[in-house]
């Protein structure tokens, strides 16, 4: 039986410290379960991203007036809405990881893709982001890894975003509509990717898309 790595509990979330009639997420529930596939879908405007990067403390200005996001630390639970910073960093990337909407934005353009994976892994060790970005399917991962941004595919950058996403083995990767700026061959096989890869490291997956 799975167990409940991350749960949502009425989860409420606001700006400016508005009061629960006008938050514009207002009693969120979900759960998580090691290994599980879950996809958050609704339009543009709805809180689907704002909730899951409210998961580690992502979204500036956030207030929650009501709720809680429990995960499950070492099998302990820990309230990420109240825990302290060292503990939130401990678990940003290592235990809950993101894999963002645009890669161009999300990657620093001034350095290369490989040291901006190799800067997210606990061990620097260069051969380990060449065997990431194989397990991603990049081609020629030595040229990748030179390689600024700029210098890349769309589809490139996105694999490179899952690449570090992944590097340090998260237990639940959350990935926030990762194939809008692709066309449609390359989001088949970036959702196919990603599927393959948390079956492999029995991730737990949750795709946020505006597109059912």
């Amino acid at each position: 039986m799975s167990k409940t790595l991350l749960a949502y509990k009425n989860l409420y979330i606001g700006f400016d410290h508005s009061s629960i009639e006008n938050c514009v997420v207002k009693d969120f529930h979900l759960e998580i379960e090691e290994g599980g596939k879950y996809a958050i879908v609704g339009e543009s405007g709805s809180g689907k991203s704002v909730s899951m990067l409210s998961t580690c403390s992502l979204v500036n200005g956030a207030n929650f007036p009501r709720g809680e996001i429990i995960y499950q630390l070492d099998n302990q639970p820990v309230n990420l809405l109240k825990t302290d910073k060292d503990t939130l960093r401990t678990i940003r990337g290592n235990h809950i990881s993101y894999i963002f909407q645009e890669p161009m934005t999300a990657l620093n353009p001034l350095m290369s893709c490989g040291n901006q994976v190799l800067e997210a892994l606990k061990i620097k060790e260069k051969e380990k982001v060449y065997a990431l970005f194989e397990q991603v399917q990049l081609p020629d991962p030595e040229r990748i890894y030179n390689s600024y941004p700029h210098q890349i595919s769309g589809g490139q950058r996105q694999r490179v975003m899952i690449a570090m996403a992944i590097a340090n083995n998260p237990a639940v990767l959350i990935a926030d509509e990762p194939t809008t700026a692709l066309d449609a061959s390359v989001q088949n096989a970036i959702l196919t990717l990603l599927i393959d890869l948390c079956e492999q490291r029995n991730m737990a997956l949750v795709f946020i898309s505006h597109d059912l």
